[in-house]
């Protein structure tokens, strides 16, 4: 079964995160007035938390009653299929462009062995002494995603019958011991401070929406609330900041985490139970079933894997011919191209090539998992 208001979500989270790489392309070229209204420039950076909670929310939903090793084989199977072939795709055609203009100009390509090796394996299993992001930036998001599988993978393989109660002790505890050791100066393996990341609590998040939205239930007003709350402490944030939470870098050495956590974790998690609660009271219908929504909310993950992609482009038109727009229609243009060309690339490549993997791949299931 397909959560229309989870794809509307996964559309908002994306161009979200799109809408902040715009900015920062305009930036190389002109001054606009959206660069400078407030702190809205690296806001849409919080995409990748909203996308952290949903993930948490997805997996803790259609793996619920996964159990054994043979259910365990077939989620991890699922999750690669889902995660890795398109990524590996999309890194290429990143790395492309990059490979013509090292050509053209005689620079340097920038890829170390030990970021092709990253980019392969995409956990940090060799990030001895630094994290080392793989070629395509933007994809540090997916070390996080790969270790909510396998932390939720132990929870299957191990027959465990609570697995959202389970997994908030274990996200709880691996943070908790983070801390004990920075507070003993010992946290500083790029490694162990992956795992013990407070940003991990975010999928947690997730799995405790799904856990009150199978049990009781979230009441309509009661989600009309946790919206609004939301849609208030963004709008506050943008006004006021929120510090450096924004940078990668201060989220992967886990200095600046825990406050992204509370600021950006916290009223995202208040806005996907909000969202989730609504639909399934039967609320707000036009507004899940749009269809460019829906669309955008489908081609996501290619969305978000490609936009780098077309950026790059638009940097190579701009070098040749000059800066020829306004500057904030710029934004929105440099967005609406980047969103059209992961929705094509949803298209022509994510959707049949999944198909065709999971056709091959994947043995029958019992007719429970058709819904997922």
């Amino acid at each position: 079964m397909k959560y229309q208001s989870i794809q509307f979500l996964r559309a908002m989270a994306a161009l979200f995160v799109v809408y902040a790489h715009s900015i920062d392309l305009q930036m190389k070229y002109a001054i606009s007035g959206e660069q400078h209204f407030f702190h809205l420039q690296n806001f849409g950076a919080i995409g990748v938390d909203i996308f952290f909670i949903l993930s948490g929310f997805i997996i803790s939903y259609t793996a619920r009653s996964d159990s054994g090793l043979k259910a365990g084989r077939r989620f991890l199977l699922k999750r690669f299929l889902r995660i890795n072939p398109v990524y590996y795709i999309a890194t290429v055609l990143y790395f492309l462009p990059n490979l013509v203009h090292s050509l053209k100009t005689g620079g340097p390509m920038h890829l170390t062995p030990g970021i092709l090796l990253k980019t392969i394996l995409i956990l940090p299993f060799a990030d001895h002494g630094q994290w080392i992001s793989p070629y395509l930036g933007i994809c540090w998001t997916l070390a996080f995603e790969w270790l909510f599988y396998l932390l939720f993978l132990v929870l299957i393989l191990d027959k465990a019958k609570r697995k959202a109660g389970w997994m908030l002790l274990i996200l709880g505890g691996l943070v908790i011991f983070g801390i004990m050791l920075r507070g003993h100066g010992q946290l500083t393996d790029p490694r162990l401070i992956f795992v013990t990341n407070p940003l991990i609590v975010e999928f947690g998040l997730g799995v405790l929406i799904c856990w009150f939205y199978r049990q009781p239930g979230i009441h309509r007003n009661l989600s009309l609330l946790l919206v609004l709350a939301a849609i208030c402490t963004y709008a506050y944030e943008v006004v006021t900041g929120t510090g450096g939470i924004s940078e990668a870098e201060r989220t992967l050495d886990g200095s600046l985490s825990a406050s992204r956590l509370l600021w950006w974790g916290i009223p995202s998690a208040l806005l996907v139970a909000g969202c989730v609660g609504l639909e399934q009271c039967g609320a707000w219908k036009a507004l899940w079933k749009n269809r460019v929504a829906m669309l955008a909310g489908d081609a996501s993950y290619s969305i978000y894997l490609i936009h780098l992609t077309v950026f790059l482009l638009f940097d190579s038109l701009y070098i040749r011919f000059g800066f020829f727009l306004n500057p904030d229609l710029a934004i929105w243009v440099q967005l609406a191209v980047a969103a059209a060309g992961g929705v094509l690339f949803y298209k022509w490549v994510e959707f049949p090539l999944l198909n065709a993997l999971r056709s091959r791949l994947l043995p029958k299931s019992r007719p429970r998992s058709r819904r997922r």
